[in-house]
């Protein structure tokens, strides 16, 4: 790992490689640069690991596929966008688009935007239920209040061609309670048919 960087205006910068602990030899390697100054952020990392590792053992994947997902981004922190990517061999493909907005110092309130999709392969979808071959849609729209340290999911919604569901809901990290709305739409039936779930809870 190298550090370097630290206090006041000073560029901060953390490099890390890390080697799996494996015959299979996954690696993780990542680059982050931050500039107080200008409040811009940069971040580059890579997880990588060929057939037969230890993600793909771990999550059961059929004929333990290569696994690769990056995660790279840059930009004002008030106009930050990123790229999440990731495959897993054939069995499955994901391209995420990740925006924020007014986060800066004198800014309590962070907005996120999270878009893009997914896609399995027959084998894969085969093995779950309302899945299909079909691209994933994914939409969400997220807000932290950095003041209160409440985390709002403003909407979203994930769909394919049998199953749409949309999500809202807030976290109160402080006080340690959540609420949660669920509405799931099953498509490509004689009529659609609609489910509403709520689900609360409160630890003390």
């Amino acid at each position: 790992e190298i550090l370097s960087g630290l206090v006041g205006s000073e560029m901060c910068i953390r490099d890390r490689d890390i080697t799996q602990l494996d015959a299979h030899e996954g690696s993780v390697v990542a680059k982050v640069q931050y500039h107080p100054l200008d409040e811009t952020l940069s971040i580059n990392v890579r997880l990588m690991e060929p057939a037969g590792g230890l993600i793909a053992r771990a999550l059961d994947l059929p004929n333990y596929p290569e696994v690769d997902v990056s995660f790279i981004g840059q930009g004002p922190l008030n106009d930050w966008r990123g790229k999440i990517a990731a495959f897993a061999g054939e069995l499955f493909t994901s391209d995420l688009s990740l925006h924020s907005e007014g986060l800066s110092s004198d800014d309590q309130i962070i907005n996120l935007s999270l878009s893009g999709g997914a896609q399995l392969n027959g084998l894969m979808a085969g093995q779950i239920p309302l899945m299909d071959d079909k691209q994933i849609s994914l939409d969400a729209q997220l807000s932290w209040d950095t003041g209160d340290n409440l985390v709002r999911l403003v909407s979203s919604q994930v769909k394919n061609t049998s199953l749409d569901v949309g999500a809202t809901g807030a976290v109160d990290v402080d006080g340690e309670k959540f609420e949660f709305n669920l509405n799931t739409d099953l498509l490509e039936t004689a009529e659609p048919v609609s489910y509403t779930h709520l689900r609360a809870h409160e630890t003390r």
